[in-house]
């Protein structure tokens, strides 16, 4: 394994914490999408720039855009098939 670190010059350390940024994002990802599901069940025809804003003024949402921001949180919507009806 020492050998497949080196030769993409990178340390055990610092691939396991790459890994774990990943797994973190992903999470994220996942909540977010989940929270859009349900927002957009009760307005099916809101776009991702108005889910933004409703996020960031709705505190309970408003981690779920930590570290996020806008085109981001539009690129999650579109990759995941999350375009208004």
């Amino acid at each position: 394994m020492e050998a497949l670190y080196e030769c993409i010059c990178i340390s055990r350390q610092g691939f396991h914490a790459s890994m774990q940024r990943q797994a973190a994002h992903r999470s994220q990802e996942r909540a977010i999408v989940k929270a859009v599901g349900e927002e957009r069940k009760r307005h099916p025809r809101m776009g991702a720039r108005p889910l933004y804003v409703r996020f960031q003024s709705q505190e309970h949402l408003l981690p779920l855009l930590e570290k996020t921001g806008r085109d981001r949180f539009e690129a999650i919507l579109l990759d995941n098939g999350l375009r208004p009806e």
